[in-house]
């Protein structure tokens, strides 16, 4: 019983971190739900966010920077938690 509470509150406050860090970067949790396919598309040069600021996407690695940066902070995170 004591673990699955653990468990909860660990898995809990992992997902609130991931929504906050991301929020943070112009993303709000509810339009997080499908929003991978854009992430990760090639074809998709320039997903906005809720502050209006355009994630570019070139062939150029200088460019990779932040969306490469969002996603590690995110991940770092989650599993330090």
């Amino acid at each position: 019983m004591a673990y699955g509470q653990i468990g909860m509150i660990q898995a809990s406050a992992g997902f609130f971190t991931y929504f906050v860090i991301m929020a943070e970067n112009g993303f709000m949790p509810l339009d997080l739900f499908g929003l991978r396919a854009e992430w990760d598309s090639n074809a998709v040069n320039d997903l906005q966010d809720y502050y209006g600021q355009q994630w570019v996407r070139t062939n150029t690695p200088a460019d990779y920077r932040d969306h490469i940066h969002c996603c590690l902070t995110v991940l770092t995170s989650f599993l330090l938690l």
